[in-house]
């Protein structure tokens, strides 16, 4: 799962955006906050999508057209790995090797959520621990783990001509991998106290990965 950019601040806020989309962008949040307060207190069984509406302060109506189900409201919010899709396919098109531009998204983004309020990193550390905990919750973040690697991997295999779609999967997961560990690791010392970069660890993360692939002999 993406740390979780907000959506009010991300790093296309320079693109000033219409009134509509600004309110759309606002009812995403208050969806994705009534859900995580209610699943937090009540657990997602004990919590119907009628409820997360009435505390969102939207008609049931409004609460399926941007959500399916109750579990996926409370990863509405989440707008990362679609800024790293858009902030890919730029590189690319300015011509940037499309591994380094997938690299240099990802870098980007653990910058910006590694700036973001302390209580923006507290909710992300809320949601974690739900999806964690409640497993309807944590095969959905799978699910969509698994189609960020499908579209990435469709983006490289675009760029460099390839017919090879494991290698491109191959590529793919193991960035994903690596930024992913990256914020386990943040969790893990922000946990105990500790204060992280989630932006230096990947740096630390992939020069771990190059030092060791390029000492292992193949065969």
């Amino acid at each position: 799962m993406f740390p979780m950019v907000d959506s009010h601040s991300s790093p296309s806020d320079d693109v000033p955006l219409g009134l509509r989309e600004r309110r759309r962008q606002e009812t995403r949040r208050e969806l994705a906050d009534a859900a995580l307060d209610l699943f937090e207190r009540n657990g997602v069984h004990g919590t119907t999508a009628d409820d997360i509406a009435a505390a969102a302060g939207v008609s049931a109506r409004t609460f399926f057209r941007y959500a399916e189900t109750k579990e996926n409201v409370i990863f509405l919010d989440d707008d990362g790995f679609n800024e790293l899709v858009t902030r890919v396919r730029h590189d690319v098109d300015g011509g940037t090797p499309v591994i380094a531009a997938i690299e240099r998204a990802q870098r980007d983004l653990l910058e910006v959520f590694d700036d973001e309020h302390p209580d923006q990193h507290e909710r992300v550390l809320r949601v974690r621990r739900l999806v964690i905990s409640e497993p309807a919750l944590l095969a959905i973040a799978l699910a969509i783990d698994a189609e960020h690697v499908r579209q990435l991997a469709q983006i490289v295999l675009e760029a460099n001509g390839s017919d090879s779609e494991l290698e491109a999967r191959i590529l793919v997961t193991a960035l994903g991998t690596a930024h992913r560990l990256a914020f386990d690791e943040w969790v893990r010392r922000t946990e105990n106290g500790e204060q992280a970069s989630t932006r230096a660890l990947y740096a630390e993360i992939l020069d771990g990965l190059r030092n060791y692939f390029s000492a292992t002999p193949t065969e």
